[in-house]
């Protein structure tokens, strides 16, 4: 029965694998409690269910209501946030800036005293009406003319000229150019069907206002927001801004009656609210190129915890704490982007010198390009596209270390913390002491025995307990400013009680800051964590304008002496450190945003479960040789050849576990299903091909997408690699799941399943859930004395 398959597959997982994101997951804050025991305790308390319309169709939405004609008195003007005013090479001032939509490209326009009598009339006026009224423009299709001479052209994408030579046909084309930005005002933050229907509704247009014409803007931010070549017949304007209004009231109300809806429910309610978000989407012309609305999920699930979910002993945790705050320098070799970055740096010294300094526009327009495709075998990259020359080494005396920590009796590999420290204490860069990381993990009992992962020499005894490292990411509040947004926490300032905010000192020299820009996705509204945030074009921010930090006022800098790439305030000189603390990928962010964090700020995605780059360092297991008659084990592999599987010992770093014990099998090399066939004779087959391999009867299986030489690093940006599927080989259902990945024929990646679910944390009723925890890590300490050659 597939259908019972795949309801097995889907339930297995979400009972198995903690995430945030899991459907049937709740996520909650938990606290320390002294002389709490050793053992995680559940707390059954309250539970409330929080239900978000999908932000994407309200994104688009939202930009297209700004542009609307009979909305301009109540929507804002501002100036792009990147507009930067430079000499261009031919010796002329123009202004740069960034057009609208994800791309980043940049486009500029000669700075002509028409074009600055207009940007410091927008300063002043606030919106479109406002401004016309500045430029003294009498109507929606009059004013005064602009002289023709001085009229706006750009000059960084295919020249034009306004057809109309008046005020309100300029601010409309630089409008659409991108200089200028038209917006509700509505901070992304605080987006949601509600806050719009509020919005609108405090503003809904009476009958005789202003008509749509030509003169007035029609494109905005982002692109996908234009109206279509072939919209649907509009009707009157204040009929139109109603018949919308309704549409947002009732995806608001389908919202709130999920929140409390029964199962059954849920697909009559997203029914709904996908044909009311269809027809608001008809109704500004928001149609793909099949003249349909874009579509998704419409709303998302969550359930949150409102009191205490767990309460932990930190006498329980010290020493497994202590050894999860080497991780980060352990991963100091493995940062992905290194090599990207560092090719980047010598480009960008090839072209503009040997320590330069270079406005941000400028730089994005010279370099955007260059770093948007995922490429980092180039032609500049370094010798080895995984990591840079000073990694490699680093790296190598990581492998160095692993080859040498003998097994413990159960075949766990387990570095001494006190040797990784002496190996690892110089590995952070200077610049990066303030970063701070989220690590995600699972507990361990303590078994007080050293055949368990939790006991090494500077074990607690009898009283500590072991993690399970699942996942790093980066810190400065990510996920937990998530969790407290759903939990009701404000959306205006930091929250002492539930967000660790970066260091801002003056002493430090390192400013760190947010995006408040949600880039269409709930999974960046959060509660704020930073005392800044960078102003992004086409977001709206909750904060006053001396906590925002525009684009314009940021310059590019090179160390000359480490070839390190640097972004400064130029008001304060401070260098600043940009933050994507959203649960969105990273890879999925507009260029502009991706290159800021990528290029400037801390990694945000640093480790995940399994970690691909550990994989080729680690010995196979020489326990593992296979025990079919005739099986000859080849020196110092542990596997025979032809078997066509490798098993990989687990790793651990003192009391954290940081890769579980794994067997990769080639493809074709796992059981098939003969023709004709009986159950019970695979059942058999594959029971005893699984006790060859060792594998225990429970674990997490991957199906991977083969890849070139370098073996399985560097996964494709959208391959589901990580995507595991929880498999107990006594479950006739999930039998036939492991089936169907061996009948793909491509290379299977089975995981133990660490830790079992029957050492899951408990309720005081005895109820278990797979639970894991998010821990943030203080920032790294770097020695003072730090050598100029591990620097460099």
């Amino acid at each position: 029965d597939g259908a019972a398959v795949r309801l097995a597959k889907y339930a297995a997982r979400a009972m198995a694998k903690p995430s945030p994101l899991t459907t049937f997951a709740a996520s909650g804050f938990g606290r320390w409690a002294a002389d709490a025991g050793a053992a995680v305790r559940l707390e059954s308390t309250a539970r409330t269910e929080v239900a978000e319309a999908s932000l994407l169709p309200l994104s688009r939405i939202t930009a297209a209501l700004a542009l609307l004609p009979e909305l301009d008195a109540a929507v804002e003007l501002r100036v792009n946030p990147w507009a930067t005013r430079v000499r261009s090479p031919g010796g002329d001032e123009e202004w740069l800036f960034t057009v609208p939509g994800p791309s980043g490209a940049v486009r500029s326009l000669p700075a002509t005293p028409a074009l600055e009598a207009i940007l410091t009339a927008v300063h002043e006026a606030g919106s479109p009406r406002r401004l016309r009224a500045l430029l003294g423009a009498s109507g929606s299709t009059g004013g005064t003319a602009v002289p023709t001479g001085t009229a706006p052209a750009p000059t960084g994408g295919t020249p034009a000229r306004p057809r109309a030579a008046t005020a309100d046909a300029v601010v409309a084309q630089l409008v659409r150019l991108g200089l200028l930005e038209v917006r509700l005002g509505l901070p992304d933050q605080e987006l949601d069907a509600a806050s719009l229907c509020d919005w609108l509704g405090e503003r809904l247009p009476a009958p005789h206002d202003a008509q749509p014409t030509e003169e007035q803007p029609t494109a905005g931010r982002p692109t996908d927001t234009q109206p279509s070549d072939t919209p649907a017949a509009a009707p009157p304007a204040a009929d139109r801004v109603t018949l919308l209004l309704a549409d947002l009231r009732a995806i608001r109300d389908g919202a709130d009656a999920a929140r409390t809806a029964e199962p059954g429910s849920h697909g009559r309610i997203a029914a709904a609210m996908r044909t009311r978000a269809g027809d608001a989407a008809h109704r500004l012309g928001l149609l793909d190129p099949a003249g349909q609305p874009k579509g998704g999920t419409p709303y998302f699930h969550n359930t949150v915890v409102t009191g205490t979910a767990a309460v932990l002993d930190p006498a329980a945790w010290r020493t497994a704490l202590a050894d999860l705050a080497l991780v980060p320098a352990l991963l100091a070799p493995f940062d992905a982007l290194a090599p990207r970055r560092e090719a980047l740096g010598r480009r960008a010294a090839t072209a503009y010198g040997p320590g330069f300094v270079r406005p941000l526009p400028i730089f994005l327009k010279d370099f955007g390009a260059h770093w948007d495709p995922a490429e980092p075998n180039g032609p500049d990259a370094p010798a080895s596209g995984f990591a840079t020359a000073r990694d490699a080494r680093r790296q190598d005396g990581l492998r160095r270390l692993i080859s040498g920590t003998a097994p413990g009796p159960d075949g766990t590999v387990r570095l001494d913390p006190r040797a990784v420290r002496e190996l690892c204490a110089t590995w952070p860069e200077p610049h990066t002491s303030g970063d701070r990381h989220t690590c995600y993990v699972q507990t361990l009992p303590h078994t007080g025995t050293d055949s368990h992962p939790g006991s090494h020499p500077d074990a607690h005894t009898g009283t500590g307990l072991a993690l399970v490292l699942n996942t790093v990411t980066g810190g400065h509040g990510t996920g937990r400013t998530r969790t407290a947004r759903l939990l009701g926490a404000p959306h205006t300032h930091p929250d002492p009680n539930t967000t660790v905010t970066a260091p801002e000192s003056a002493q430090s020299n390192i400013l760190y800051a947010e995006f408040d820009a949600t880039f269409g996705s709930a999974l960046n509204q959060r509660a704020p964590a930073t005392r800044y945030a960078i102003d992004l074009d086409g977001s709206t921010s909750h904060r006053p304008p001396g906590r925002l930090i525009r684009p314009a006022d940021l310059d590019v800098a090179h160390d000359r002496h480490t070839g390190h790439l640097r972004l400064t305030h130029r008001p304060t000189g401070r260098v600043v450190r940009p933050l994507h603390l959203g649960l969105l990928a990273t890879p999925l962010l507009p260029l502009p945003a991706r290159l800021l964090v990528e290029v400037f700020g801390p990694a945000s995605y640093t480790f995940w479960s399994d970690w691909p780059q550990f994989w080729q360092f680690l010995p196979p297991d020489p326990s593992a040789a296979p025990s079919r008659p005739g099986a000859a084990t080849a020196p110092g592999t542990g596997t025979a050849p032809g078997t066509g599987w490798t098993k990989m010992p687990r790793l651990a770093l003192g009391s954290v576990v940081l890769r579980r014990a794994t067997w990769f099998v080639d493809r074709g090399q796992a059981p098939l299903r003969a023709a004709g066939e009986r159950d019970a004779a695979h059942l058999v087959r594959t029971h005893a091909w699984r006790a060859a391999l060792g594998l225990p009867r429970r674990c997490f299986l991957r199906v991977l997408t083969p890849r070139p030489a370098g073996g399985f690093t560097g996964p494709a940006l959208r391959d589901k690699d990580r995507k595991p599927v929880y498999l107990d080989f006594a479950h006739p259902h999930l039998l036939r799941v492991f089936e169907r990945a061996a009948a793909t024929g491509r290379p299977l990646l089975l995981t133990e399943a660490l830790p079992d679910l029957h050492d899951a944390p408990a309720h005081r009723d005895g109820r278990r859930h797979a639970t894991e925890f998010l821990i943030e890590l203080p920032a790294t300490t770097v020695p003072a004395q730090q050598r100029r050659s591990e620097a460099c």
